[in-house]
């Protein structure tokens, strides 16, 4: 696994997203959709990311990504739920909330992915909501596409909640329980700022975000898990 000196995670993750979409432009022919933390602050501009997530139209689109990555010395791994990401091992762990980084990683979800939930597999927030529903937006001086803001605080109340309850379901089970849970608390805050920002930014077209969730029968859990980060 390659290594990289950092004097700031979140600068040398904005750093390789750049580079990233660079490459990706070109091996694709069409332009990723940027989900998660630094898709919010492409739109609120509140708080940077650490970790990059990435959609994609198709599985067999990562190989064309693959020589970045191997470039960058970004091992590639794959999580729990079978997905791929490509992990960069800094040389120096930078340090966040009191949470040590040890590395960067680039997650990479595809359209297809039903994204379910994990306290509930009957109930999916399926990636497919990005491409129906997407703006293209500035980015330090370039367009990048992330989800419409209806879509994107869904796909982050949906994150919360998952974490929320892999916390209290994997915990137990943790050698370094200490650890675990502070890095999942370290996640869930990020997630509660990343909502309450979304919110603040005023873009939320409250009818349209009303009909995504009956669509896809999420209203209930958005709601609970939203309580007292969303003003009525």
């Amino acid at each position: 696994m390659g290594k990289e000196k950092t004097t700031g995670i979140t600068d040398l993750s904005k750093e390789y997203l750049h580079k990233f979409l660079t490459f990706a432009r070109k091996a694709l022919g069409y332009e990723p959709i940027i989900v998660g933390g630094w898709a919010v602050f492409a739109l609120t501009k509140a708080e940077q990311s650490v970790d990059v997530d990435i959609l994609l139209n198709s599985e067999n689109d990562i190989p064309k990504l693959e020589p970045f990555f191997k470039k960058h010395c970004f091992k590639k791994e794959q999580d729990f739920k079978g997905n791929a990401n490509f992990e960069l091992l800094l040389e120096e762990p930078d340090e966040i909330g009191g949470i040590k980084i040890e590395s960067l990683v680039f997650d990479i979800m595809t359209k297809n992915e039903k994204n379910k939930l994990h306290e509930n597999e009957n109930i999916q927030v399926p990636w497919a909501l990005a491409f129906d529903h997407n703006i293209s937006i500035d980015f330090e001086g370039k367009k990048i596409v992330i989800p419409s803001p209806e879509v994107l605080i869904i796909f982050k109340a949906k994150a919360l909640c998952d974490r929320t309850f892999d916390k209290y379901k994997f915990l137990e089970h943790m050698r370094h329980k200490k650890a675990f849970a502070a890095k999942k608390d370290f996640k869930i805050e990020k997630d509660k700022r990343d909502i309450k920002s979304l919110v603040n930014t005023g873009k939320i077209d409250v009818e349209k975000l009303e009909k995504i969730l009956k669509k896809i029968k999420f209203k209930e859990i958005y709601e609970r898990t939203t309580e007292g980060l969303i003003k009525k």
